[in-house]
């Protein structure tokens, strides 16, 4: 779709206005596989180590991460709706 935005808007001399959330759409997924894979490893930690650690440790690491996780996806989604809105700003 990007792509075809980007040929439709300079070759046919379209609009470009809605290219910006596709040119940020990626970054989505690829946070959402890296959170994952991170959270994965994360547990697999807490399970060998679940006989050393305290439950406080255990709890406060999920917690950070979920914190973390959650103001990193709110940083990106403000992203993606400031790209959009220069992007259209920037191809009226």
């Amino acid at each position: 779709m990007l792509q075809h935005n980007t040929w439709a808007g300079l070759h046919k001399r379209g609009s470009l206005s809605d290219d910006g959330a596709w040119h940020l759409a990626p970054w989505a997924a690829l946070f959402a596989m890296q959170w994952i894979i991170s959270w994965a490893a994360l547990q697999a930690f807490v399970l060998v180590s679940a006989d050393s650690l305290p439950d406080a440790a255990i709890t406060a690491s999920n917690l950070f991460f979920v914190v973390v996780g959650a103001i990193e996806l709110a940083a990106m989604v403000t992203f993606v709706v400031l790209g959009t809105r220069n992007g259209r700003v920037l191809w009226r």
